[in-house]
């Protein structure tokens, strides 16, 4: 099924009562989501998840065409296994854009969850199957199942780790690019982030999110960031003594504010209408 972000909210009533329902385990639905978040080819700007997530239907949001393809087949494993329709966003950066792929059938290797105790009866469509009976099990299974997919497949994984993180960031899809390309224009590869202690995580699975692995990713940062859309950098956290528009490299914080177990990081300064990132004595944001 492919709907467009209007789309999505005029569908809303039939995703609501179709994931209650469920999914058979031989054939599972997916749900192609076209965002428009400039409003490129749209009356309005529009993004999908909130329907998605008010309608109890897990969203996939892969970050480039590869995983476009690998996302679809994890969706619809997905549905398959959890008994829910599965939602896949598509944003106007990625699909229109093209590249080279892998199609080898065995490049994916789908992995079943383990850890999950499937609840009598299956979580798959059946008949008859009161209102209540498909809500409860909606609740209390279908997406501690869908959670355990995504776990067992790794959907929602560090990309860049550290022994001693200090700051996280979590990312997904389109954005996932732009906090890459954030940190190439930074000088800061996956070494150099380890070394001084950025841990990212890209998650493929926006929602439902297992809350536990967020925190155990956050563990030991001494701040945490959920990098939206079109977010700049400059903007993501107010910074102490940081000048704006600024024509002369201005420190943002002072050597008397670092504390004596505060490691300083030297960096590339930038000038001219941007914060300078980091400078001589200045710790990371």
């Amino acid at each position: 099924m492919v709907r467009q972000g209007a789309g999505v909210d005029r569908t809303g009533d039939v995703f609501k009562h179709a994931n209650a329902a469920g999914t058979d385990p031989n054939g599972g639905v997916l749900v192609l989501a076209g965002d428009d978040h400039a409003a490129k080819s749209s009356s309005v700007a529009h993004q999908s998840e909130h329907m998605f997530v008010a309608s109890g239907i897990p969203v996939l949001y892969p970050a480039s065409v590869q995983e476009y393809l690998d996302y679809g087949l994890h969706g619809w494993a997905m549905s398959r296994y959890a008994g829910l329709w599965v939602a896949m966003k598509c944003v106007t950066d990625v699909v229109e854009s093209s590249a080279s792929i892998d199609i080898d059938p065995d490049r994916l290797q789908i992995v079943m969850p383990e850890d999950f105790d499937m609840p009598a009866g299956g979580l798959n469509i059946r008949w008859p199957d009161p209102p209540l009976a498909q809500e409860a099990r909606l609740l209390n299974h279908k997406w501690y199942a869908a959670l355990a997919y995504v776990r067992a497949n790794k959907l929602n994984r560090v990309v860049i780790d550290s022994p001693n993180p200090r700051l996280g960031i979590m990312t997904a899809g389109k954005a996932y690019l732009d906090v890459r390309q954030a940190l190439a224009d930074l000088s800061l590869d996956d070494e150099t982030c380890a070394r001084i202690g950025i841990r990212v995580l890209k998650v493929g699975c926006v929602w439902p999110l297992d809350a536990q692995n967020a925190r155990d990713f956050a563990t030991g940062s001494t701040r945490f960031w959920w990098w939206k859309k079109n977010a700049r950098f400059s903007n993501m956290r107010s910074r102490k003594n940081c000048i704006t528009g600024a024509t002369t490299c201005v420190p943002r914080c002072s050597a008397s504010s670092i504390s004596a177990t505060t490691k300083a990081v030297n960096g590339p300064c930038r000038v001219g209408k941007r914060c300078c990132p980091r400078t001589t004595n200045c710790p990371l944001p």
